[in-house]
């Protein structure tokens, strides 16, 4: 009878054990369909990893297509019955509300944890590598994105960065941001020019400068062989107003330049110099938008002429090779 009791009591003890180390892990699926409205499915299971948490449920209440991108995998569309594919849609991975990225086979999970893969609305912009441009220039910086700015460049000397935009991010285990900013050497006779800065934001709040490209006018590197007009010099611009120039004849001639210009809108995000030649030649970047049902995004470097009459004509339009000024560190 001893004997039975001490069994009883240690099959007891190992059910006890095995019900406090079940996992209790839910994801949950925000999925968006073509009206803009959310849908909502939750799963729960014991799984570590969020990917055997969707491979186990896919089929039952969605499935889900997903790219490899530098050996990590991404979600690119959850698919249901109820819901739209949207290919090129992009899924953000939170863990108990925090941002962790959007690759999927890494992320480790542990008991309680609350997982939401969260769909943007928005389309995926142009893409360099995994890099997003910025199609939001109805504001200039965000306090946020001024402090991370500040933080990375803290004890930086030599030159002065102003900085301008956020002209595009790329989500890892934390942000990736590259600013537009003006640059003034700290000399006594001082120059200025425009940069691109390669800023790291961690999950915790650190900021870390990761690199600085100077955007040299006239030879800014662009994914199409550039034409040079060396008549006269260039002179970089001063910083303006979100959505429009601060020159209000680089505005006007700006808006006369793309009349009756059809098949992208371009709207200002820097007029970076101008030079007196017969007239004016103008200098700026741009981002632009195609006129489709799936709007593809980028930046371009445009540049337009007005002469000494007041007659505007656009004189070239190249796409900004955004990847040249964000290669290494």
């Amino acid at each position: 009878m001893k004997k039975l009791l001490t069994l009883l009591l240690s099959v007891l003890i190992v059910v006890g054990l095995t019900a406090c180390n079940k996992k209790d892990i839910s994801v949950n699926v925000n999925v968006m369909d073509s009206k803009n409205e959310v849908m909502y499915y939750q799963i729960a299971g014991d799984k570590t990893n969020l990917i055997d948490i969707l491979n186990f449920a896919s089929g039952t209440m969605f499935t889900y297509e997903t790219e490899v991108v530098d050996g990590k995998t991404a979600i690119t569309a959850i698919n249901s019955d109820k819901a739209d594919a949207n290919e090129g849609s992009y899924w953000a991975v939170y863990v108990n509300d925090e941002l962790v990225g959007k690759y999927i086979d890494d992320v480790v999970l542990k008991d309680g944890d609350k997982v939401d893969l969260i769909y943007t609305s928005e389309p995926k912009t142009e893409i360099v590598g995994a890099w997003e441009v910025n199609d939001g220039y109805n504001a200039l910086l965000t306090d946020e994105e001024t402090e991370i700015f500040n933080k990375a460049l803290e004890g930086l000397t030599g030159v002065g960065y102003e900085p301008i935009r956020v002209i595009a991010t790329q989500l890892v285990s934390g942000t990736n941001y590259a600013f537009l900013a003006k640059g003034t050497t700290v000399t006594s006779n001082p120059t200025t020019s425009y940069y691109v800065l390669k800023i790291y934001n961690d999950l915790s709040g650190n900021a870390e400068l990761k690199g600085i490209n100077e955007i040299v006018v006239p030879n800014i590197m662009t994914k199409e062989e550039s034409s040079q007009n060396m008549f006269g010099s260039w002179t970089v611009s001063d910083t303006g107003k979100a959505g429009m120039f601060n020159d209000e004849k680089a505005q006007m001639t700006f808006d006369k330049a793309f009349e009756g210009f059809t098949g992208m809108v371009f709207n200002p995000v820097q007029l970076l110099a101008t030079q007196l030649v017969s007239g004016t030649n103008y200098m700026a970047l741009c981002l632009g938008k195609t006129v489709t049902e799936n709007p593809e995004v980028g930046l371009y470097v445009v540049e337009w002429y007005e002469d000494l009459s007041g007659n505007v004509s656009l004189t070239s339009v190249k796409q900004f090779d955004l990847e040249y000024y964000l290669a290494g560190e």
